[in-house]
């Protein structure tokens, strides 16, 4: 799963067109530019290189860090939250949620733009929105499989949900199923 966050700069790319076309309204900037650039300062490395060894110590240090409740209460500020759920602290759903902003971002743009043909290839749309849609189903099964529902859990289940709808369609079993 963790090998769809191998190019930085497509990631980067695609985030930057999200909030560029809904100014920060769908999932707060603030929040996904700070949870991604945490992602990417403290394990870029490790993501690009994509080594199997280095992917599963990274996969079972979320796994630790999704197991342990957030502890916030009303005196948590944002920064706080940013903190205790990224970077060190990396969650599933945060993951999850993550690869919802480029599956949406991919769903979301006319084939034409010129997003889809970077310097020396092309993308599929379709498929990049797929894969990122598949991620984030990891992220949900991941979850699930140990119980754990809390805020971020419910916040990825909706992004994924807008994503399922993007690509199955809004009437789609699977766009209102949480199966909790």
């Amino acid at each position: 799963m963790l090998k769809v966050f191998n190019d930085k700069s497509l990631f980067m790319r695609f985030q930057d067109r999200w909030y560029e076309l809904t100014q920060g309204q769908c999932i707060p900037e603030v929040l996904g530019r700070a949870w991604s650039e945490r992602l990417w300062s403290v394990y870029g490395g490790i993501l690009e290189a994509g080594k199997p060894e280095q992917l599963h110590a990274l996969s079972q240090k979320i796994w630790c860090n999704t197991l342990k409740p957030v502890q916030f209460d009303r005196s948590t500020c944002l920064t706080d939250y940013i903190e205790l759920t990224s970077g060190e602290n990396l969650r599933w759903p945060v993951l999850g949620i993550l690869a919802c902003i480029i599956g949406t971002a991919a769903r979301t743009l006319i084939s034409s733009d010129p997003i889809f043909a970077p310097a020396g290839g092309s993308i599929n749309a379709k498929k990049l929105a797929v894969r990122m849609w598949e991620a984030a189903e990891d992220c949900i099964v991941f979850c699930k499989e140990f119980e754990i529902i809390d805020d971020l859990f419910v916040f990825m289940l909706c992004e994924t949900n807008s994503l399922t709808g993007s690509l199955r369609g809004e009437a789609s079993k699977t766009c209102v199923y949480v199966g909790l």
